[in-house]
């Protein structure tokens, strides 16, 4: 089963709108003059080498096209790199280097991790299939094409919508952030506000998951979302994933709807710069 490791970490490479790579849910995204702005892959930690060399074998059956330059990042272990479906690259790896937290060194107020990717795609199905069968997600909730999937306790950490018939690919709608609680999102927008970055959608309340969000657009066109009180699920036994698709109100339980400005956001999954090996 594929997990997300605890903390947030950004390697040895400043987190910029360059690139960034996170150990609870990675993401790196390409800004160069010679590749296009994109999604480079998806970083996925698993916990000791019977986990990754169970989802090497489940990578290797699925026929996914397994990529040269796994484990090149810094600061990460063993790794396998491959492609699934809609083209999104991931990396999944056995450890990397943290720095612990200590009496002298708490946390501080602010972003505390990485929390999830949101996908739009014209192969949405296959790829939620790829997330369970290969990845080992779980299925948390379902709305009229759109799926939510977790790798621990949070609600989810990768989910995908269904693209509008007759749209093709896969794009990166948006990328998550999670902060500790209300009083901190209301100082995030107090913070945007004193830099004159306006708000695109929220402050609402999602339905799956139940958090409390806000977005804004960055300058290449991707949705950044701030979050808090994401559902944990703690007991897998006694959890069953909700179907909203007959609920009224779903992506917003209170707050204004999503304008144009945030359904059209997205940046494109780029192909993968390594050559496949067999």
């Amino acid at each position: 089963m594929s997990r997300c490791a605890s903390p947030i970490s950004t390697g040895r490479q400043p987190l910029s709108r360059r690139r960034w790579a996170c150990a609870r849910r990675g993401a790196r995204r390409t800004r160069s003059s010679s590749r296009p702005t994109g999604l480079d892959h998806v970083g996925l930690e698993v916990e000791g080498s019977a986990e990754l060399d169970a989802v090497r074998a489940r990578v290797e059956a699925s026929e996914a096209a397994i990529l040269v330059g796994g484990g090149d990042e810094p600061g990460i272990g063993p790794a396998i790199r491959f492609v699934g479906p809609g083209g999104i690259a991931y990396e999944v790896y056995d450890g990397m280097e943290r720095r612990p937290l200590t009496i002298d060194e708490p946390l501080s107020s602010g972003i505390r991790k990485l929390g999830h990717l949101t996908f739009g795609s014209s192969e949405a199905e296959a790829i939620v299939a790829f997330w369970v069968d290969v990845l080992g997600f779980r299925i948390s909730d379902v709305a009229d094409g759109l799926t939510w999937t977790r790798c621990d306790q949070d609600h989810h950490g990768l989910a995908v919508a269904a693209a509008p018939e007759g749209v093709e690919g896969t794009l990166l709608h948006h990328h998550a952030w999670a902060v500790a609680d209300w009083s901190e999102l209301k100082t995030y927008c107090d913070n945007l506000a004193r830099e004159d970055i306006e708000l695109s959608w929220g402050p609402l309340r999602h339905g799956p998951g139940f958090n409390l969000a806000t977005y804004i657009l960055d300058p290449d066109g991707v949705m950044i979302e701030v979050y808090t009180e994401l559902l944990q699920i703690t007991d897998e036994r006694s959890y069953v994933p909700i179907d909203w698709s007959e609920q009224p109100r779903v992506i917003t339980l209170w707050g204004p709807p999503a304008g144009p400005e945030v359904l059209q956001a997205g940046i494109p999954v780029l192909a993968p710069r390594q050559v496949s090996v067999s």
